[in-house]
């Protein structure tokens, strides 16, 4: 009777236990470089949210820029406070710096993010308006190189500033994407600013053409002749157009860049006076004059 009892319970145990459904291991682990599982090191995880991380200098450094970090390490770093736009920090480095003459710094961080549990700047055009509402002309830039053309122009639309000549910042963000465009594809970018633009569309095509110059001076041409000037812009694209031509096609055939200053309605004989002379206003540096060699070369002072 005792061995039918354990034997029973036995069984029991056995289809209880196939009923409870236990967490695969593999589900609170993560795969190093060489694919073996792992725990995740807390160390490694610097942020769980954007609150997270913060735009920080250094006060131990004298160039230091601002920078993205966790917020804990700017917490615990007495060299380390949140950058504050505008503010001179000279006054409460930790060195001194009196002699140091520093290069400017890249621009600066739009905010800070947490991807991955890891604190970065923003780079898509989601992260960058979630920390930057209003920042639609670095969105715009981060949905192109997202092939998101749509996104981005959508967010160029949403400018309603204007530059200090009066004209939208709603085109110069089309224009910024129009140069990201021609790096690339520049018959597409010639569609683009045909399509979009309005004040700009004349330096859209004139930076187009400049950039085909490079290969093929005559297609350029055609589309310095698709300009149409814009008299309340006070000058004239299609003339810098022809003009920046010329001068690069100068190198090649001198006769053909002074054809191309003829096609100016303007200025064309300051054009050719500047590709006659153009060595001349823009020297280029002299070759140093070689030294001859003596006939008997000296002997090492050292031999190994």
């Amino acid at each position: 009777m005792k061995v039918k009892l354990l034997v029973g319970l036995s069984i029991l145990f056995i289809l209880i236990s196939g009923c409870i459904q236990q967490p695969p291991i593999e589900n609170h682990l993560e795969s190093n470089d060489d694919g073996v599982q792992q725990l995740p090191m807390e160390e490694d995880i610097e942020c769980n949210n954007d609150s997270d991380c913060v735009v920080a200098i250094r006060l131990d450094r004298c160039c230091d820029c601002p920078s993205v970090y966790p917020k804990k390490e700017v917490e615990d770093d007495p060299n380390l406070v949140v950058y504050e736009s505008g503010k001179d920090y000279s006054a409460i480095r930790t060195v001194d710096c009196g002699r140091i003459m520093c290069t400017p710094c890249p621009p600066l961080p739009l905010g800070a993010v947490c991807s991955n549990n890891t604190c970065q700047e923003p780079r898509t055009w989601e992260e960058i308006l979630r920390v930057c509402p209003d920042c639609y002309f670095q969105a715009s830039r981060a949905a192109y190189k997202q092939d998101n053309l749509s996104k981005a122009i959508e967010l160029c639309d949403l400018i309603t500033s204007k530059d200090f000549h009066g004209i939208d910042d709603r085109e110069n963000c089309l224009l910024n994407i129009a140069r990201l465009m021609m790096e690339n594809d520049t018959d597409k970018a010639v569609s683009f600013c045909s399509e979009h633009l309005d004040k700009r569309k004349g330096v859209c095509l004139r930076e187009v053409a400049e950039e085909i110059a490079e290969t093929d001076i005559e297609k350029a041409l055609e589309i310095c002749d698709c300009i149409v000037d814009d008299p309340s812009l006070g000058y004239s694209p299609k003339d810098n157009c022809y003009h920046n031509i010329a001068v690069e096609a100068r190198e090649m055939n001198e006769s053909r860049a002074l054809e191309i200053c003829e096609m100016m309605s303007e200025r064309s004989e300051e054009c050719k006076e500047l590709i006659l002379r153009y060595h001349e206003i823009y020297p280029t540096p002299s070759t140093p004059i070689q030294t001859p060699l003596p006939a008997t070369p000296p002997t090492p002072k050292f031999e190994e």
